[in-house]
């Protein structure tokens, strides 16, 4: 991995561009909204893999999201109550798309995992994986949210962000 300060806002950027086209083919609303424009959202870690957790969280929701469905991606600051943990960006990737039952969402992010789904969207049930392997590599957290089938699900990642006093000119927090 190629550790530097990396610019959350960016990598989201990217990774919705990316996307936007097979998003748009298939007639799926993409809204991408920061909590704070003028925050920054700085976290040291490997940009491509970072760019990877939010393309791959992208794909499998328009991958599960009908036509005319939606995915809102939110960015966020998390401030932690106690001063000896550092403050978290967070990420959420949230569809209208066809849910996760109960039962399954314990074993989302298992390598070769799908839920037994008529008309199944295809795919070798590594996505998932590789963004829950990507997320522990950068020390955050990932965890998925439904409601159940029928009900959309949200994927939240925690990412720590570097404190702003961290960062001097030619130095790298370590």
């Amino acid at each position: 991995m190629s550790v530097q300060s990396v610019d959350l806002k960016s990598v989201i950027e990217t990774a919705i561009a990316t996307v936007a086209p097979i998003a748009q083919a298939k007639g799926v609303d993409l809204n991408w909204q920061t909590m704070d424009e003028l925050d920054d959202f700085i976290v040291m870690g490997d940009r491509d893999r970072l760019q990877q957790i939010v393309s791959n969280l992208l794909t499998n929701a328009i991958k599960f999201t009908p036509t005319t469905g939606s995915i809102t991606i939110e960015l966020s600051r998390m401030e932690n109550k106690d001063k000896e943990s550092v403050a978290c960006a967070e990420i959420r990737v949230i569809d209208t798309g066809i849910g996760i039952s109960a039962a399954f969402l314990p074993y989302i992010f298992n390598r070769f995992q799908q839920a037994e789904r008529s008309g199944s969207a295809g795919g070798l049930g590594l996505g998932l994986a590789i963004a829950h392997h990507f997320v522990e590599l950068h020390n955050g957290t990932i965890e998925a949210q439904s409601a159940g089938e029928g009900q959309g699900a949200t994927f939240v990642v925690r990412l720590p962000l570097v404190q702003p006093a961290s960062l001097t000119p030619g130095s790298l927090p370590t």
